[in-house]
């Protein structure tokens, strides 16, 4: 078939797997309409829209949408506005990612990339989870630049009455670790909304931990 072609839904959806010999991964054809609009063929059969461009002297492409989720007519428009983004001196690709973090929420930067994350390299990955179920009510549905220090505050004090001094503290600490992430991965541009929250002194707990050392004298008592 011709690599070029006016794209519509008859002829895309015509288009073979790419074949499983091929030195390449993937086929790729282009639409006549809108310059730089491809659609792309795994071996699979699974089909997407790209945009091929230039931005200050390099080439880049950038992913549009899976096929047939996003029709020809979106992706149309859809390769348009990149282009006048682009006319207009901005990188389509780079303000997408900018426009996704901004949208990021606690949920799912937990469920996508922290969790993931902690289950490869923690072994207490386990009770981080646990814990997301106390953090996430609170905060799971806030974009992670709308959660603030004086909330996180609020939730630490709160879950110290509630539980006690050490579980607030190990949940601080989780926050706290999960925003370091965040900005270490490019997710948030910081600072980080938990620093400076001091940790509760951990005496305080509801329900009173008995030492060996003082089961082993009440012991001692009770047999004398």
């Amino acid at each position: 078939m011709n690599r070029q072609f006016r794209f519509n839904k008859k002829l895309i959806d015509a288009l073979p797997p790419h074949p499983e010999d091929a030195k390449t991964k993937e086929s790729e054809y282009s639409d006549t309409e809108v310059a730089g609009l491809r659609i792309i063929v795994n071996r699979r059969g699974r089909k997407y829209f790209l945009l091929r461009y230039s931005f200050g002297g390099s080439k880049r492409s950038m992913k549009l949408g899976d096929y047939p989720q996003m029709d020809v007519a979106d992706a149309r428009q859809r390769a348009l506005e990149c282009r006048s983004q682009i006319a207009n001196g901005t990188d389509p690709q780079e303000a997408a990612e900018i426009a996704a973090v901004s949208q990021l929420t606690l949920r799912t930067f937990v469920i996508e990339d922290y969790l993931p994350h902690a289950y490869a390299t923690k072994r207490s990955a386990k009770d981080d989870e646990g814990r997301m179920r106390n953090i996430l009510p609170e905060f799971g549905d806030l974009k992670l630049a709308e959660i603030t220090s004086h909330a996180i505050q609020q939730f630490h004090d709160r879950l110290r009455v509630q539980k006690c001094a050490a579980t607030s503290n190990r949940h601080l600490a989780l926050i706290k670790r999960c925003f370091s992430l965040a900005i270490i991965w490019g997710k948030l541009d910081g600072p980080n909304p938990a620093r400076g929250i001091r940790m509760h002194q951990e005496n305080n707990c509801s329900g009173q931990v008995i030492s060996d050392t003082t089961i082993s004298s009440f012991s001692a008592i009770v047999r004398s």
